[in-house]
């Protein structure tokens, strides 16, 4: 039986305040918020209906994590705004189980719901996560990972990218998943940054997590402000990672390319996937 994606529906869970010209430079030092964004599937695996999720959102876990200083100066210097969890959200759509959460790196925004989903298996880097997790707690929240936010047996039920099947791609290390999934690695924002490509009908996808914050620096070539290079973990790679996707765009001109935190992007997902 051949392996698909069934459903697929966007989540919105919570987002936090900055500045529109870190994430353009073309933009005013404006204020706005950058949405949380949380991917569910329903696929069909080998005969086997499994649920899935792109990244988690953020949750109360965020603010418990943050309570007391240092982890405290996460929550100031990006505040954090939540009505309902990731998990509530899809209470109320009747989902009830996640067999896998992929993490498209260890950001507070993008695994702020870990915590919530006991029974789930996580897909992730190994190696990397090892890497921020045996910093020290200073140096870890330098690297915009609280470690509060692990489950405990995080690695017990981790599934590692680098052990699966490995695709041949000139632009990124390219792995198969599910055999509906291709994640794409992205280096330069974040230590061992993933992104998730599949295909829902007729509909391509590229979700980029955090490679670039606004869609216009691949396809208008509008690069962040000079004091993004700051908060990268590698702002060298980050400009070759964003190179390389906007060769991807140019080859691939139907693939709907969605960043994390790009509003307008995140709508175009939204209604291509109600019309897919």
């Amino acid at each position: 039986m051949q392996s698909k994606i069934i459903k697929a529906k966007v989540y919105i869970t919570g987002s936090c305040k900055s500045y529109k010209n870190i994430a353009l430079s073309s933009e005013k030092l404006q204020k706005t918020n950058f949405l949380a964004l949380s991917v569910y599937f329903e696929v069909l695996f080998k005969g086997k209906v499994l649920n899935v999720l792109f990244d988690s959102g953020y949750s109360k876990h965020f603010f418990n994590a943050t309570a007391k200083f240092p982890n405290k100066l996460y929550a100031l210097i990006t505040p954090v705004k939540l009505k309902k969890s990731l998990k509530e959200l899809l209470e109320i759509d009747g989902i009830n189980k996640i067999d896998y959460i992929f993490i498209s790196h260890f950001h507070a925004d993008h695994i702020g719901g870990l915590l919530d989903f006991k029974d789930s298996f996580f897909v992730s880097s190994r190696s990397e996560f090892e890497k921020l997790f045996n910093k020290n707690n200073l140096l870890a929240l330098k690297n915009g990972f609280l470690k509060e936010l692990i489950p405990d047996d995080f690695l017990e039920k981790l599934v590692d990218i680098e052990s699966l099947t490995k695709i041949k791609n000139e632009l990124f290390d390219e792995f198969l998943w599910l055999d509906v999934f291709r994640i794409f690695r992205l280096d330069g924002h974040a230590k061992a940054q993933f992104g998730l490509a599949f295909k829902y009908n007729d509909l391509e996808v590229l979700l980029v997590s955090d490679a670039v914050w606004d869609i216009k620096s691949i396809e208008e070539n509008i690069k962040p402000s000079k004091i993004a290079n700051l908060l990268f973990d590698d702002s060298k790679k980050f400009y070759e990672t964003l190179e390389k996707l906007q060769i991807f765009s140019k080859q691939n001109p139907n693939v709907l390319i969605v960043p994390s935190h790009c509003e307008s992007s995140i709508n175009k997902l939204i209604k291509g996937l109600k019309n897919a």
